[in-house]
């Protein structure tokens, strides 16, 4: 378990703040990102540069990109929150 998962997983009653992003797109997991150079690594330099504590990679349809995040946030001490955004054909809505 991370630092910041067990201290997240710690807290029982009021509230605590984290700096986060919720919505990251990855290279081959998201038509939108066109740029080679955004990995999961480079993600994940990006956010301790940022220094955030909690992130979700959002690609669309799939978790491509999702376990090389795990893996590198283990190494920083992050939580990453594994997310698929899926589309719906325009007749369920």
């Amino acid at each position: 378990m991370t630092e910041k998962l067990a201290e997240c997983s710690a807290v029982t009653s009021g509230a605590h703040f984290y700096r986060g992003d919720l919505h990251i797109h990855s290279y081959g997991g998201s038509h939108e990102v066109k740029d080679a150079g955004v990995t999961s690594q480079a993600i994940i330099a990006t956010v301790v540069a940022e220094d955030l504590d909690i992130i979700a990679i959002a690609n669309d349809n799939e978790i491509f990109n999702v376990r090389a995040a795990m893996e590198a946030m283990s190494a920083a001490g992050l939580l990453v929150i594994p997310v698929v955004e899926l589309s719906t054909p325009k007749s369920c809505m």
